[in-house]
């Protein structure tokens, strides 16, 4: 895939034999403004689907029943600086979200970031990519627990989360970390 405007793709999986999950600024935003696209290769067209050009939407994965689970830092209360010369060290947080195939019914999966969640760590967290188990009923990802504070981040640890669904692809009945 060569986008008309943009520069930045990321094959994320296949929803179809024909269709690809890909991260990128396709239609032209910057490239830490990456949004979720289904791409059909045999005809070349694509279908953004979270349309967020101001956050940062990568690292997704296909469930085996179709839904896509993507991090996003949509709902972080810390927005990227994209002009600034060190992006990289600004504070962000990220949650999971879930959507149909199509885009349709997101939903946030994960709230490492809420203070009244149970997951919550008391410090900045960043996940990344995911992926599920064969039978839909738990999903591992890659989260990094920022040590920063204030506006700075700082020593993020990487850790592997584990998260069990309720029932297969529903959202999490508990998080093993």
């Amino acid at each position: 895939i060569t986008p008309k405007v943009g520069n930045y793709i990321t094959a994320m999986g296949f929803l179809s034999p024909s269709d690809l999950l890909v991260a990128g600024n396709l239609d032209g935003q910057d490239e830490y403004g990456m949004d979720q696209y289904s791409y059909n290769f045999k005809t070349g067209q694509y279908v953004n689907l979270t349309n967020t050009p101001q956050d940062w939407d990568e690292d997704s994965c296909v469930a085996p029943n179709g839904k896509i689970v993507w991090m996003t830092n949509t709902h972080s209360r810390y927005k990227f600086n994209f002009n600034a010369a060190d992006w990289n060290k600004q504070p962000v947080t990220r949650e999971y979200y879930m959507m149909d195939r199509d885009g349709r019914n997101k939903v946030e999966l994960t709230y490492f970031n809420n203070s009244s969640a149970p997951e919550y760590l008391g410090h900045r967290v960043l996940v990344a990519a995911c992926g599920f188990s064969p039978d839909g009923r738990y999903m591992v990802g890659t989260m990094g627990v920022d040590q920063g504070t204030g506006d700075r981040r700082q020593d993020v640890e990487l850790k592997v989360v584990l998260i069990e669904m309720a029932t297969p692809f529903s959202g999490p009945r508990r998080v093993l970390q």
